[in-house]
């Protein structure tokens, strides 16, 4: 069996998290020309899901004090990056036969207690038909019946509810397109890794959270770095998804997939081109049983919201030059650089929020006490129009 990325030093008892990570770049079948002798899309290598299968990984270790009521039990991390050209090659653990041993000793650990928390992370191509089929490294080395080696999420998903483990979150980072070449092939299903079991069914909360609604794409990033999806998970996971409760800042297993879809929401604002717009679905999943919260955040770390500063009516932020200033007696007033819409990011709290307009008759409009709660928050600030001179 393969080393894991993560194992306790010490025997852990009690209930546990297990997270199986996969990242896969590297398809080496499905470049243009072996893509169209085996009918199948020219689907390209990626930059992005190594990267992102790794942060995720790493996250989990670097915080794992952060986890409620849970202690990290183990964390699984497959990648596939593309290999350097003249590399030696490297053990095939984006494959699907690594794939699915990964899955099976992931599952037997998940499945040791019904307080375990199971986590699976896809990070790669994916492909939509009467299922959603994940495709690992080596699918499409079969020309004729390359189906042989796709993964059926679906039919995966399904199984885990033989799982004892009452929480389980997936985080399907792929594309759920419908190509034509996999619309007008009869015989495309894929594989489960799991039996489902229909009297051995258990109940269990278990969220999925998909990277892209039906029929579109997700995107990763060209430069090297981390997906949309999972820059937005790893922001919820350090306090934009958190509320807070008797004190302490929460993030739970409800709240991380509709917040996620709100940041990268966000992020296709900033982009003006509509069709690289990326449309997350955190709808579906099965919630039989309890949420719980995944994480808190530790006494003294406050979560940030991105905070927008306009006008009410809106015709007057051009000219207003807007400032914050918290309500704890030692916090300073800090005032944007220029006039005109501000966005900043604030620690959750409470703040006196304002603008000074220099052409009003009353030049300093604000209000008392704003409530900055993450994942964002606009504030309106209210401007009784003067006689412009």
């Amino acid at each position: 069996m393969a080393e894991l990325f993560f194992t306790p030093k010490e025997p852990v008892t009690g209930p546990q998290l297990h997270a199986l990570i996969i990242g896969v770049d590297h398809y080496p079948y499905l470049g243009k020309a072996k893509a169209v002798a085996r009918k199948l899309p020219a689907l390209d290598n990626l930059h992005s899901p190594s990267v992102s299968a790794r942060m995720l990984a790493q996250w989990l270790v670097d915080h794992e004090t952060w986890l409620d009521g849970v202690k990290l039990g183990s964390v699984d991390l497959l990648v596939a990056p593309v290999p350097a050209q003249g590399a030696v090659a490297q053990a095939p653990s984006g494959h699907l036969e690594a794939i699915a041993a990964a899955f099976d000793t992931w599952y037997d650990r998940c499945n040791q207690s019904s307080e375990n928390v199971a986590v699976f992370y896809f990070c790669g191509h994916g492909l939509q038909k009467d299922a959603l089929l994940l495709l690992p490294e080596n699918f499409g080395i079969f020309r004729n019946n390359p189906w042989m080696h796709a993964i059926d999420f679906d039919a995966t998903f399904a199984g885990m509810s033989n799982c004892a483990a009452r929480t389980q979150y997936f985080i399907i980072d792929a594309c759920r397109q419908w190509p034509q070449s996999v619309v007008q092939d009869l015989n495309v299903s894929g594989v489960a890794l799991g039996r489902a079991d229909i009297w051995k069914q258990k109940r269990r909360y278990a969220p999925v959270l998909y990277g892209a609604a039906t029929g579109l794409p997700a995107f990763g990033d060209t430069a090297g770095n981390a997906s949309r999806l999972s820059r937005a998970v790893i922001d919820c996971l350090e306090g934009k998804a958190a509320v807070k409760e008797n004190d302490k800042w929460l993030v739970s297993d409800e709240r991380l997939g509709p917040i996620a879809k709100l940041i990268v929401e966000a992020g296709n604002d900033l982009l003006d081109n509509t069709d690289d717009h990326q449309i997350v679905d955190p709808t579906t999943g099965e919630a039989s049983a309890s949420k719980r919260t995944l994480v808190v955040l530790p006494k003294g770390i406050h979560p940030r919201a991105q905070v927008e500063f306009v006008c009410d009516p809106i015709e007057e932020t051009e000219d207003g030059q807007f400032y914050h200033e918290g309500l704890d007696p030692k916090s300073d007033e800090c005032r944007a650089d220029r006039k005109g819409h501000w966005s900043v990011e604030l620690l959750a709290g409470y703040y006196k929020c304002g603008v000074t307009i220099t052409h009003a008759k009353e030049g300093d409009f604000f209000l008392p006490c704003e409530t900055i709660m993450p994942p964002f928050r606009s504030v309106r600030v209210p401007v009784v129009r003067g006689d412009r001179g």
